[in-house]
Order: structure tokens, then sequence, then C-alpha cells
């Protein structure tokens, strides 16, 4: 890895957190993009901690220390985590045609940046791959001789995608109606129809707090694939109190240990899809199911 430079923009979103957002920035200081695109969510009334803790999260940013172009997003008022990451995301694609994304408590290990990028150019022209998971919550693929696998999951603790993918994105699921006649063209045998459709009836009403299960369906109706690496290159640093969603520090994925994937990485040769590992699906859909406060999604 020493000859090589990533030439990738990275995105990052921050909000409040100035201590996750200090780890994660550390390792994208290390890594040295040419271009940062910086999105941050404004402040939910007048509360002066939360002011504070906005002020000092975005101070972190200020640290950036090699040649770089920043470009800054921030919003004014608070849009909730759903609307400001897919606005933040919306506002990226317009500004760059592929990139990879962290939010300010998903800690990457500094092998993922070029996962990503070789990600990136494999499957740039490639329509049929939307989204390159930097996690895999701690589920290998079939294959250990492959660095990665295909799978209609979507990680998103720390992710790359394309503007040409991201086209296809719908928060509202406009197409549900249609893609709910026939669901279980859509999924994979061992995956739960009824789950799915109470998820996808609650997106559609306009009930979910989060940004990701959008993407999701969205990825699942287009029938496209989400590449997931061999081993888990992201932990989340966001589980406890303070979290959105991720409040309990004792689900088994808040203490995911994650490692360096051996490079350059060794490509696929066939475009078959995986099944999934079933664990990998039950832990995907215990992120939406309920918590101590009732249904996250």
């Amino acid at each position: 890895m020493n000859n090589w430079q990533l030439t990738t923009p990275v995105v990052f979103f921050i909000f409040k957190r100035p201590d996750t957002t200090q780890q994660v920035f550390e390792r994208i200081q290390q890594a040295r993009p040419p271009q940062l695109l910086v999105v941050a969510d404004g402040p939910a009334g007048d509360n002066p901690t939360h002011l504070a803790q906005i002020q000092a999260t975005r101070a972190v940013v200020e640290q950036v220390d090699w040649d770089c172009t920043v470009e800054r997003h921030y919003s004014p008022v608070n849009l909730g985590m759903k609307g400001r990451m897919a606005s933040g995301v919306d506002w990226a694609f317009s500004r760059v045609k592929e990139a990879i994304i962290l939010e300010d408590d998903c800690l990457p290990t500094p092998s993922f940046f070029r996962y990503c990028e070789e990600l990136l150019k494999q499957y740039r022209y490639d329509g049929r791959v939307l989204h390159i998971a930097g996690s895999n919550y701690g589920q290998p693929g079939p294959n250990p001789r492959a660095s990665y696998y295909f799978s209609r999951c979507l990680p998103v603790w720390g992710w790359a995608s394309w503007r040409r993918a991201w086209q296809h994105h719908d928060g509202t699921l406009a197409f549900w109606p249609q893609m709910r006649q026939d669901l279980p063209k859509y999924l994979e045998a061992r995956w739960s129809p009824d789950f799915m459709r109470q998820l996808g009836n609650k997106i559609y009403a306009g009930e979910s707090r989060l940004w990701s299960v959008g993407w999701w369906y969205s990825l699942l109706y287009r029938q496209g694939f989400a590449v997931l690496p061999q081993v888990n290159l992201v932990t989340n640093l966001g589980f406890g109190a303070g979290a959105t969603i991720t409040h309990s520090i004792r689900h088994p994925l808040s203490d995911l240990m994650a490692w360096d994937i051996p490079l350059p990485l060794s490509h696929r040769h066939s475009m078959l899809r995986d099944e999934s590992p079933q664990a990998l699906y039950a832990l995907q859909e215990s992120l939406m199911r309920k918590t101590h406060r009732g249904w996250t999604v």
C-alpha cells in the first residue's frame, strides 16, 4: 500500500459527537482523499449543550492538513437523520460521480479506502452493482478465496457508490404498490416476506426514521447487488445512550471487530449472487426491529 494514493472523494457526515468524529476523521486524514465533502445537520432548538457539541464537532473537520479540496453542506435547521442523510447524499452526488461515504460513528480500517476505490473502479459501469459495503456484520461470504461477495443485504456502516446508482434511490417507495404485489420475487428464499411487507408498508406510509431502508428497498426493487467484504472493515462506535437508533450496548454488533483486508483484492470471476448468510439477514433485521423504545424503523 506504500505506493498507493487515494483518488476517490470522501463524504463525511457529522452532527454533535466530537469524540467519535475525531476518531473517524483521523482515519480519513491518514487516507488523504483529494476531495472531502462534509455534511452536517443543524441544531434542534437552542439547547446550549447541543450547540456547543455541534460547534466542537464541526471544529474537528477544520484539521485538514493535506492537499485537499473541502466542501461543506451544513444545514441551518435540524432535518433529522433520515432527512439529512438522504439530502446529504443527494448533494454529494450532485458534486461528484462516485464517493466513499462515512458517518461520524463508523470507524474504518485503513484498508477500507483502497477496498472501496478498487471496487468503485471494478464495477463503475456495471448497472447491477449499486452499493459497496464496508461492513459485513461479521458474516464472511461462502468463498474464502474471494475478497468479497454479492448480496441483497445492505449494510451502510461505511460504504461507497456512484451517482448512476444513487439515482435509483426513492425514499418514499413510490414503487411499493407494484413491488408488494409480487414481493417474494425480490427476496431471497430464507427471508421473511411478512417482515419485509410490514417494513415496506411502514416506509411507504412515511413512518420510518431510517434513511437506509429506502435505499435497501430501492436496491431490491431494481434487483441489484450490494458488495460485501469477506472480512469486516468497519466498527460502529455509536452504540449507547446518545445514539439515534443503536441504543443498546448489549447488541451483538456493538463490539464488532474490524480487520484489514488483504490487498490487492481478489476479484470475482462471475456475477452470480451469493445467498446471504442467514445470520447476516437476521442481524440486519434485528437493527430494524423492536428495541426498548419500540420499532426503530
